[in-house]
């Protein structure tokens, strides 16, 4: 499955996420983003996540302790996770090479699963 597919599909579950829960995970999100941008390794990544204190400025901002914080981000990214296998496996590729003359390219039909799955 393409990297592309697959970030296509987070961003339209994380849109589908109840709003505190959007909120929360594109606040932390971001802000992770944002120190990645700065570092080269993830050691470094790691190093600054520690010192900006990213996820105590999080858990304040959302009026929610430490361990409350990491434990809804654990359940929002495994939620994520279960909706992106579960959506992968239904994705349907139709190959449509023959319908669009284009010279050593091939062409696909992709049929996306619908976002607002009862699971998802």
């Amino acid at each position: 499955m393409s990297e592309y597919l697959i970030d296509h599909l987070t961003r339209c579950i994380v849109q589908s996420l109840p709003e505190q829960q959007r909120a929360l995970y594109k606040y932390v999100i971001d802000r992770e983003d944002l120190l990645a941008d700065k570092v080269a390794t993830p050691g470094e990544f790691m190093s600054l996540l520690e010192t900006d204190q990213t996820y105590q400025k999080a858990a304040d901002h959302f009026g929610m302790t430490w361990l409350e914080l990491l434990q809804s981000l654990k359940k929002i990214e495994e939620h994520i996770a279960d909706c992106i296998e579960r959506m992968v496996n239904e994705v349907s590729w139709t190959d449509c090479t023959h319908l669009i003359n284009k010279e050593g390219q091939q062409m696909f039909y992709v049929d996306l699963p619908r976002i607002d799955h009862p699971t998802c």
